[in-house]
């Protein structure tokens, strides 16, 4: 399997998180719709606010995290695309 998604991206400015315990909470400031991430989702999420660029928030993410490359590719593809539907992110 392969990232399916590719390049720069942008994260909404009215999506906030806190990391709380070995969690991150997101919460949408216009919505109010919030979600808890586990660790793993949530230091994915830390990095695309750290970064601009598919690529490198997925080459840091295996530098993290000890996992099989197949397995951080599952949970980038699946969260981004959550993250898009949702309009967390935003991809051009």
């Amino acid at each position: 399997m392969a990232l399916m998604f590719s390049g720069k991206f942008t994260v909404s400015p009215d999506v906030i998180s806190q990391q709380y315990l070995e969690e991150t909470i997101l919460l949408n400031v216009k919505s109010l719709v919030y979600i808890r991430l586990d660790s793993l989702a949530g230091c994915l999420w830390q990095l695309l606010e750290q970064h601009d660029d598919i690529e490198t928030v997925f080459c840091n993410l295996i530098e993290q995290q000890k996992l099989p490359k197949q397995q951080l590719e599952q949970l980038v593809n699946s969260c981004i695309g959550n993250f898009q539907r949702v309009r967390w992110i935003t991809l051009p």
